[in-house]
């Protein structure tokens, strides 16, 4: 699992993180478009992780936008953070807990990304990951710092990783074990949206539109869905669809 922090505000946070990567044998780091300017600072906090930091893919003076879905495109499962709750409209903010998040982050090719110690990530954003993480804490004040947040994440998912340590065996146990690789989930996700917004039915309020085929997007993403399942799933929806409705689904 690598880590990106988008627009980091301060070298102690940034250094934290690379000491908490390096505690929990985490992969590489990036920096996009980081606001602080001490360096030394970073890496003090580092500690024994100044090599994480030292290594760092920074990038800066580039619009946040395109980098973003430029690197969140190379991995199979990308999970962000955020520490603001869902709203009726905002289905996409429905989070998930670090334990649960954990179990999906040991995978292979995976991204957590935490976002701004200010204002967190973008709606925009977080519409581009997979699934959204968030870590409950008391009604008086809920959001913790961009830090501890990142080592109570790296934890779960190293002592995830712990447990699962035997390598797993795809020839002997075969294709159906295989997750779905994450184009695959997005064609899935298309072409689900497609069918839906195509069906000769009327629903006035396209925000409901909207909402189920995040809520599904949601299903799909958080369970560790594998090829065949997902053959499944489209296989079935597609034939309900045309015996139903009448018409041939591409």
């Amino acid at each position: 699992m690598d880590v990106l922090l988008v627009e980091p505000k301060t070298a102690g946070n940034v250094g934290s993180i690379a000491r908490l990567m390096k505690n929990f044998e985490t992969g590489r780091l990036y920096l996009l478009n980081p606001r602080y300017s001490n360096d030394d600072e970073a890496l003090g906090f580092a500690m024994h992780g100044r090599d994480i930091l030292e290594r760092a893919k920074v990038f800066d003076g580039t619009p946040t936008k395109s980098i973003f879905q430029s690197l969140i495109s190379n991995y199979q499962l990308v999970v962000a953070t955020t520490g603001k709750a869902s709203s009726r409209k905002k289905v996409f903010r429905v989070p998930i807990s670090p334990r649960i998040a954990a179990s999906r982050l040991v995978g292979e090719g995976t991204l957590l990304v935490l976002g701004r110690e200010d204002t967190g990530l973008t709606d925009d954003e977080l519409k581009l990951c997979d699934m959204v993480v968030t870590i409950p804490a008391g009604n008086e004040y809920p959001i913790l710092n961009l830090s501890h947040a990142a080592g109570i994440i790296l934890y779960e998912t190293w002592l995830q990783r712990s447990i699962r340590r035997a390598p797993l065996n795809r020839k002997r146990l075969g294709n159906e074990i295989v997750p779905a690789a994450r184009d695959d989930r997005q064609r899935f996700h298309d072409w689900f949206d497609h069918t839906l917004r195509n069906l000769n039915i009327t629903i006035t309020d396209e925000w409901r539109v909207n909402n189920f085929i995040q809520a599904v997007k949601n299903i799909v993403e958080r369970a560790v869905i594998t090829e065949r399942e997902l053959t499944v799933v489209r296989g079935f929806l597609k034939t309900l669809v045309t015996k139903t409705s009448g018409c041939n689904i591409i």
